[in-house]
């Protein structure tokens, strides 16, 4: 079996991380530095053509998208480990947590930290890819998100 996971700390990464982790799954790591460019590398463009982590490798087929490999694991190696539900209604419920995980909370939690002034615990840095001016940031958005409304809702 060759599985690869392509990472960076302090990203997204950490889903793939802690599930690759429960499952006890073997492989090999590759850690990269997003701030150096590592993600826009042609040769990590032809792992995930986004640009992003994490992505795996799992027997030469590139796997990208945190909720896409959560599920794709979860069927290749959780079903036998009693950690993910076979195919029936049950996986239907762990597909819909997963996603609304990834996509819902993910992105209060990104609108949240990208309004939080710099030197706050959790606050997106000054030159990540989420980093959003002091001038354009919004209190509303913050508030907002704080209590669990979106904005385009």
């Amino acid at each position: 079996m060759s599985l690869t996971f392509y990472y960076a700390p302090m990203s997204t990464s950490s889903v793939t991380e802690a599930v690759l982790a429960e499952l006890g799954t073997p492989c090999e790591r590759v850690k990269l530095d997003i701030r150096a460019g590592d993600t826009q590398k042609p040769e990590f463009l032809k792992i995930n053509p986004n640009g992003r982590v994490p992505a795996i490798v799992h027997e030469g087929t590139p796997i990208w998208e945190s909720s896409a490999i959560t599920m794709y694991l979860g069927e290749i190696f959780g079903v036998d480990a009693k950690l993910y539900p076979e195919p029936e209604p049950k996986r239907g419920e762990a597909m819909k947590w997963i996603t609304w995980s990834n996509v819902v909370l993910a992105e209060a939690g990104g609108r949240l930290s990208a309004a939080l002034p710099t030197s706050s615990e959790g606050a997106v840095q000054p030159n990540s890819l989420d980093w959003v001016p002091p001038d354009q940031r919004s209190a509303i958005a913050r508030d907002r998100t704080r209590e669990g409304k979106s904005g385009s809702r």
